[in-house]
């Protein structure tokens, strides 16, 4: 059957403003094409920068974290997460 696959990735929204967390929307294209299916989506909403490969609409395509930047956020974010993902992947 169908795997599902949940993303997460580090990312610095000032450096690299223009490129967050492409990384995230690379590898869900690839995991997409292989036939997976993605779950884990999280609002960008909160999150402050310009382009991202890893935004479909108001989502992104898994859990981005800026450790060099908003650190005291990671908790929360990977907190609710798993909340997330635990309905998910039933």
């Amino acid at each position: 059957g169908t795997k599902k696959c949940a993303i997460f990735g580090l990312g610095d929204h000032v450096s690299y403003s223009n490129h967050f967390v492409d990384d995230i929307g690379v590898m869900a294209e690839r995991l997409e094409d292989a036939g997976a299916s993605l779950v884990g989506f999280v609002t960008v909403e909160g999150y402050t920068f310009d382009q991202s490969l890893a935004q479909r609409g108001d989502l992104f395509l898994g859990l981005p974290l800026d450790e060099d930047f908003e650190p005291e956020k990671s908790q929360e974010r990977i907190s609710n997460w798993v909340l997330q993902l635990k309905k998910e992947f039933n």
